[in-house]
């Protein structure tokens, strides 16, 4: 069931009256978003002396999981409450007796919803622009065919693309047989591509985006765009805020500032959205904090004076157009230009020609390179405001799109860090290894407290991930520039393929290679070099071992099938998934199988082209 928040849903749960012994279960998804929220809904428990559990959650199975134990021992809770998770699995089917005994609310980005959950009257969906109504058109069609038991399910619903017949499935056998790596029929291979040991076929580009003359079914629609919706955070932050005022009102604000600029630096979200979001959140940035820069203070000692700023409250500032240079504050400022995707989207820096040319139009801000190698904060005053001023208005014309309106936050004296900087800074925590003494499960969720530590605003945490999002950042730039000069992208039918090998072990964490997907497909579409729907599949080889790591992502944020598409792929191969990133799963197999996978992929897509143009 669809609610709103201005429905006070949050306030039975935190009310005095309530017994204070028994806990709120908190299943919190491990991404900024979500983490961000519970932040907020811990902040409100402890302010209203309220007892909770807090449960880390990896994966949907990871979730069924934890939800079968908790419906096998039924503790004595006060409520459950899912950020980021729940939404797209049958929580009446997985724990009845749980979601029917208390109360049960889901805060979700994902789309789309399961419609078991949406007609449910004891799960509550809570959303901002969502109605009950909206639904109830799929949910009629929904009930209508979930009659008919040979329909295939996947995911708890019926399945958007439909049911395979078993000559269908013999045909693809036949197929996967024809492509493998045992055919020494050199004829047979004419007209494939052979690339680090995989066999593709190399057919025509087809656009799976064309629209056939063919009425759509609305509840294959339905199920073909997956995309993110509303951050959790924002949805928090309006719940929480029509409760009444807080005196930590704004370490609420910078949660949600912080949830909703993962969506732009992860590609979840339009820039129009984004901006409307900005909108509304900057109304209370400036309602609660002095936006005109703090007075100096200045102290003495033997040498001299020594100036600094007042030491006050954290503060956020609103920035119109704060540099789209990631991490420039925390770098050489020309560094940070080289290894940006605003930059490399307009000059093909990676040859000598692309080079020259982006060097001359630098030239133009009236500041020497030697001065912008020097770290942004200890770069003379006079500098950085001639680089602001000329940048971003009068060269704007040579310099499109490096400016983007965001936030930033003064940590007193200590630090001050932009909301991306910061973004940045936690999914490079997430995916630290420096500990090799912990397990895998240990690992993640130390790394999820490390970012809980950091969204509470420990300066040291947000230093040393500062440091490593720098390197990483770095780290990815160089590796698509790399693919980029060495023509490494290869069309494969309805996607494009990149095979990478004796490359940085860091592209074997699944948060690092998603970003060097998503940073890819930026150059990539802003240069033209492939249409900008057509999905992206990256393959890495860990040379260690036998195995590689495989992502699927989309392009554009309405997802078209490309979800289902890659799950039904590595289901036929039995591949394991490592991690589920929503938008983009990684797999983890042999190398033998990832030929049958690229090749079930490219069976399955051009099935339903086939399927949707006939």
């Amino acid at each position: 069931m669809i609610i709103h928040p201005k429905n006070q849903w949050l306030k039975p749960l935190i009310q005095e009256e309530n017994d204070n012994t028994k806990p709120l279960l908190l299943f919190v998804a491990t991404n900024i978003d979500a983490i961000t929220s519970s932040e907020m809904i811990i902040r409100l428990l402890k302010y209203y002396q309220r007892t909770f559990e807090l449960i880390p959650v990896a994966s949907n199975e990871y979730l069924k999981e934890r939800l079968i134990e908790f419906e096998e021992v039924h503790p004595d809770i006060s409520a459950i409450l899912f950020i980021n998770c729940g939404a797209q699995i049958p929580l009446d089917l997985l724990a009845p007796n749980l979601v029917q005994d208390f109360p049960c609310f889901v805060i979700d980005s994902q789309r789309p919803i399961l419609l078991e959950n949406v007609e449910s009257h004891h799960v509550n969906l809570v959303s901002i622009n969502e109605t009950q109504e909206q639904f109830t058109p799929y949910i009629k069609l929904y009930k209508e065919r979930s009659t008919d038991a040979s329909q295939d399910r996947v995911f708890g619903h019926i399945d958007p693309i439909g049911h395979f017949a078993e000559e269908e499935d013999d045909e693809l056998d036949n197929h996967a047989d024809f492509l493998g790596e045992d055919s020494d029929d050199e004829d047979a291979l004419e007209g494939f591509i052979v690339q680090d040991g995989d066999i593709m076929e190399d057919v025509p580009e087809q656009d799976l985006e064309e629209e056939a003359d063919v009425e759509e079914d609305p509840l294959t629609t339905y199920f073909e765009e997956a995309y993110f919706y509303d951050p959790s955070s924002f949805i928090l932050f309006e719940t929480i805020r029509q409760m009444g005022t807080f005196d930590f009102k704004n370490n609420l604000l910078w949660c949600a500032i912080l949830g909703l600029t993962e969506q732009l630096v992860l590609g979840r979200i339009e820039d129009k959205r984004y901006l409307s979001c900005v909108s509304q959140l900057k109304n209370f940035v400036h309602l609660w904090n002095d936006q005109k820069r703090p007075q100096y203070n200045v102290y003495y000692d033997d040498v001299g004076a020594i100036t600094m700023y007042h030491t006050e409250d954290e503060r956020i500032v609103y920035k119109p157009e704060e540099f789209r240079f990631d991490l420039y504050r925390h770098q050489s400022f020309y560094g940070a230009m080289l290894n940006s995707s605003s930059i490399l989207k307009r000059y093909p820096i990676w040859n000598a020609d692309g080079l020259l040319q982006f060097k001359r139009q630098l030239a133009k801000s009236g500041v020497r390179i030697q001065d912008m190698e020097q770290p942004w904060p200890t770069m003379r005053r006079d500098a950085r405001k001639k680089l602001k001023t000329n940048l971003l208005h009068k060269l704007r014309s040579s310099f499109q799109g490096i400016h983007v309106s965001t936030f930033v936050k003064h940590y007193g004296v200590d630090m001050t860090v932009s909301a991306i900087d910061a973004v940045y800074c936690m999914l490079s925590l997430l995916e630290e290894t420096s500990d090799e003494s912990l397990s895998p499960d240990q690992l993640w969720r130390q790394n999820f407290s490390k970012v809980r530590q950091a969204v509470q605003g420990h300066i040291e945490g947000l230093s040393s991930g500062i440091h490593e999002a720098v390197r990483i950042q770095n780290l990815i730039m160089k590796q698509c520039i790399s693919i980029i000069s060495r023509h490494q992208v290869k069309t494969v039918g309805s996607y494009n393929y990149i095979a990478l090998s004796n490359t940085s072990t860091d592209f074997l964490k699944p948060f690092i290679l998603r970003r060097l997907a998503v940073t890819l497909s930026r150059l990539l579409i802003q240069q033209h070099r492939f249409r900008s729907k057509k999905p992206l599949v990256i393959s890495v080889a860990d040379e260690q071992s036998d195995m590689r790591l495989i992502i699927g992502l989309s392009m554009g944020l309405k997802f078209n099938r490309f979800h289902t598409f890659f799950r039904w792929a590595y289901e036929n191969v039995n591949a394991k998934v490592q991690h589920n990133l929503f938008d983009g799963s990684i797999l983890r197999i042999t190398k033998h199988q990832t030929a049958d996978f690229l090749d079930a992929l490219h069976y399955r897509m051009n099935v339903s082209f086939r399927e949707k143009s006939s």
